[in-house]
């Protein structure tokens, strides 16, 4: 199941085992066949078994999709001329500082659905799209719907912070969408996600800025919804901890100006990648990084996953490519 990345499915299966078997109950000397699956479903899902992952993941993408299609309710809301919808709120923590949830939407048109998949994942160039990114790096990349990266966003002279990630997607296609769910990773989780030691980056050097941020531990959702060969619904969401001496009009330029402007960015980068334009190639550097045989299994992957649902979709093959 980790393999096929489809979280949901298994999650909901899980479910289904959980609502039709007994509860566990260990005093029981000769247990029924029922008691017995009841139990192995326990040892499997507890810490360290089998699905304990797919669980976990399964849960996360249910409560992802809660955020990304659920009420606005509570959320200050503007579109842009383009029809980008911004949403943001803050919610009091204890402590010095506030949560700050932001969600962006948008259709897109002139890009294909793998491809925003793909520049999502490629945690290295993000400083060549994403705003306020001045580093990042791939730590480990498990497959092509599975990776740990860094990233360091930096602003000025207000502050810069650091986050360490580990990012997966769920192929829920069967519904119409992919979801990409992103979140902390420490070092405690990476040989339970790697098999291997891995030594995550060390945080960064903040001498000279006004907010000290460190590591963030923000959450992140996406859900791509591929609506054509050529075009997709979009959204974005992410919340993370944000000091509370801030001024509000930082929070809000951040907010507005620089989340409100990946899905314009992002469009740039997948139209690049669509067309192969040489001159588009020194500043967008994943539209290289298609064509090398290293990049294949991730092609290959991502891109047979969209084909085939739009093939089901009705759309002809011949479409697909542009």
């Amino acid at each position: 199941m980790r393999a096929q990345a489809k979280y949901l499915e298994g999650y909901e299966e899980l479910q289904w085992l959980r609502k039709h078997l007994p509860i566990v109950d260990e005093s029981i000397r000769w247990p029924s066949r029922e008691q017995l699956a009841a139990r192995r479903l326990k040892h499997l899902t507890d810490a360290g078994g089998e699905m304990f992952l797919l669980e976990k993941r399964g849960r996360i993408c249910e409560e992802a999709l809660d955020t990304l299609i659920g009420s606005s309710e509570g959320w200050d809301v503007t579109v842009s001329d383009e029809g980008t919808k911004v949403s943001s709120r803050v919610r009091p923590m204890p402590g010095p500082n506030n949560m700050i949830d932001t969600k962006v939407e948008a259709v897109l048109d002139g890009i294909q659905c793998e491809h925003t998949l793909m520049v999502f994942r490629e945690g290295d160039l993000y400083p060549s799209w994403f705003p306020f990114v001045s580093h990042g790096s791939i730590v480990y990349g498990a497959s092509a719907t599975e990776v740990i990266a860094h990233l360091l966003f930096e602003v000025n002279l207000y502050g810069c912070m650091d986050l360490c990630l580990q990012g997966f997607g769920c192929d829920n296609l069967r519904d119409g969408n992919f979801l990409l769910c992103v979140r902390h990773c420490s070092q405690q989780d990476v040989l339970p996600l790697t098999g291997r030691e891995i030594e995550l980056p060390p945080k960064p050097n903040a001498t000279g800025k006004l907010f000290k941020l460190g590591r963030i531990k923000a959450i992140i959702d996406i859900m791509v919804e591929p609506l054509s060969p050529t075009s997709v619904r979009f959204s974005y969401s992410c919340s993370q901890p944000a000091p509370k001496i801030a001024p509000a009009w930082i929070i809000s330029w951040v907010l507005k100006s620089g989340m409100g402007s990946i899905f314009g960015r992002m469009k740039a980068v997948c139209r690049a990648m669509a067309s192969g334009d040489p001159a588009s190639r020194k500043r967008y550097p994943i539209v290289d990084r298609l064509s090398t045989p290293e990049y294949k299994y991730v092609v290959d992957d991502l891109s047979g996953r969209v084909e085939g649902y739009l093939r089901r979709m009705g759309w002809a093959l011949s479409l697909i490519h542009i």
